[in-house]
């Protein structure tokens, strides 16, 4: 991993950044363990950051590849994780991001991620679910296939489109 400052004019900031193969389970510590765990994958990145504090823009791409995390509270472990994205001024185009729940279990996705402002970006992407496995704990198993959207801010997301969810096990009451 590379990473270097420009020194410019005040209020000014000037970022390049460069990885061939950084090993994502370096974030594992700080993910906390009841959340998630297992995080893996690789991220090659090449990009830059300049312009004004109030009006920075991206440029470059960014891909992470062999990616996976077990969530617990639902039971399931997302991995061979690919994403291929490019920034662009505020955005990160995402031309491709895939996820995989078992062998023919698959969240295939496009789009864009608006990323100002930075502490609440807006999304909007969509998605093709194959038999994606939605949940796997104790009080809930379902999988789900179909085309969902997925807009709105981070803090604020709208999820529409159409699904078919697979065999269900609901348990009320209790543990299975």
């Amino acid at each position: 991993v590379r990473v270097g400052v420009e020194h410019a004019t005040v209020d000014t900031l000037g970022i390049t950044f460069r990885a061939d193969s950084f090993n994502l389970s370096l974030f594992r510590p700080l993910l906390p363990p009841d959340v998630a765990t297992d995080l893996a994958g690789t991220l090659a990145a090449d990009g830059r950051i300049a312009g004004r504090l109030d009006a920075r823009v991206a440029t470059g791409t960014l891909s992470f590849s062999r990616a996976g995390v077990a969530l617990p509270g639902l039971g399931v472990s997302y991995d061979r994780g690919e994403l291929i994205g490019r920034l662009d001024g505020e955005e990160l185009r995402i031309e491709r991001l895939r996820l995989m729940t078992g062998k023919k279990q698959e969240l295939e996705a496009q789009g864009v991620i608006h990323l100002k402002p930075l502490n609440d970006p807006g999304l909007e992407l969509d998605a093709r679910l194959t038999d994606f496995l939605i949940s796997n704990s104790p009080t809930l198993r379902t999988s789900a296939s179909g085309d969902v959207r997925l807009i709105g801010a981070v803090h604020a997301p709208s999820l529409t489109g159409a699904v078919t969810v697979g065999p269900t096990d609901l348990f009320v009451g209790g543990e299975a």
